[in-house]
């Protein structure tokens, strides 16, 4: 029996990362789409074969016909659909970030678990063939590494995918609202612009090591960039992002293992056609196995089908995604403390002068 499922979310990044994996997969159907925006609802239905369109998640949510559901709404409301998704008693695959906090993270995980429903949170690095390929070079011949450096600086290459837009508005988001109570306004938009982006190279830092790293430093530069140092007792690793002017996109990653050292050239996500690279060190580039898909995006949506088939915990479960948003709430809590802390350094120089 093939596995149903429905998509909450319409837009761009559904249309051209989840929903075209999802229809083309044999294995699943995808029987019912819900959008706030009608047009755009419909006309998306139209161009996938999709034979049920709802003005609201909590209509598809009550279809018995819907197995599972991919959910891709404005981050800031994430959590509230993906909350009502599992208590419906469906299985779930959400964009990234499943929370603005991390105690709302857990909750959601503890609640899937309770319910016994497979739930997959889109950290598609953790199924990019390349990633993987050195994984399994690290797990071999080169041994266990003990430096790892990522950096990930973003540009907006020029895009290549085609997918629907009508003239609707974007459903508004409310960042003050969806914002952790601990973070400070000043941070706000930059801790969004982490979840949305660079949590990604955290997520990786974490699949890469282990989710026993600690933050050990984490500082910012100019508007948009991260300088990131994460240990445990036999790993080192940094993370660096920042926005790139102009249109290139540059992420990967080196890793100095134990008989070698090993580089990871990542490509555009967005790209279905993209590749990247794995060379080692002395050695030259590894190849990718005879027609493995080099789309990381592709590779999630099969997971996740295979996962709900299957019974088997996905390649990037709830549980792994959690650590990555305790780990951004260190990171930015570490953050908050050096802002409080500069505050009061020149509100005491101030003071000074005055005398």
């Amino acid at each position: 029996m093939k596995l149903r499922v429905g998509v909450i979310g319409a837009g761009r990044i559904g249309q051209i990362a989840h929903l075209q994996h999802f229809a083309a997969d044999a294995r699943c159907t995808v029987v019912a789409l819900a959008d706030l925006r009608p047009d755009l609802a419909r006309s998306v239905a139209g161009k996938f074969g999709v034979a049920k369109v709802y003005g609201h998640h909590a209509a598809l949510l009550a279809d018995p016909e819907v197995d599972a559901v991919v959910v891709i709404t404005h981050r800031y409301h994430t959590a509230a659909v993906v909350r009502d998704a599992l208590m419906a008693g469906k299985h779930v695959l959400s964009e990234k970030p499943m929370a603005f906090d991390a105690e709302t993270a857990r909750a959601l995980a503890a609640l899937a678990a309770r319910q016994g429903l497979v739930y997959a949170v889109g950290y598609m690095k953790r199924h990019d063939p390349w990633v993987a390929l050195a994984r399994r070079a690290m797990a071999t011949e080169l041994g266990a590494a003990r430096l790892i450096r990522i950096h990930c600086f973003v540009g907006e290459p020029d895009r290549t995918d085609s997918f629907v837009m009508t003239q609707e508005s974007r459903p508004p988001g409310d960042l003050a609202a969806a914002a952790p109570s601990w973070l400070p306004a000043g941070l706000r938009s930059c801790y969004d612009r982490f979840l949305n982006v660079y949590s990604h190279d955290l997520d990786l830092a974490l699949f890469l090591g282990g989710d026993d790293l600690r933050l050990a430093y984490a500082t910012r530069f100019g508007d948009d960039g991260h300088h990131i140092v994460l240990r445990n007792e036999a790993l080192t690793v940094t993370i660096d992002c920042a926005a790139l002017p102009g249109r290139a996109w540059r992420e990967g990653f080196e890793a100095v293992c134990a008989h070698g050292v090993i580089s990871v050239r990542l490509p555009w996500p967005l790209d279905p056609d993209a590749q990247g690279d794995v060379t080692v060190e002395g050695r030259g580039q590894l190849p990718l196995a005879p027609g493995e898909d080099v789309w990381a995006f592709k590779a999630q949506a099969a997971d996740f089908v295979s996962a709900v088939l299957s019974g088997a915990a996905p390649g990037s479960a709830a549980s792994s995604a959690v650590r990555t948003l305790e780990c951004t709430a260190e990171i930015f809590e570490r953050y908050s403390h050096d802002l409080a802390a500069g505050a009061a350094q020149s509100l005491q120089g101030e003071k000074h002068v005055a005398h």
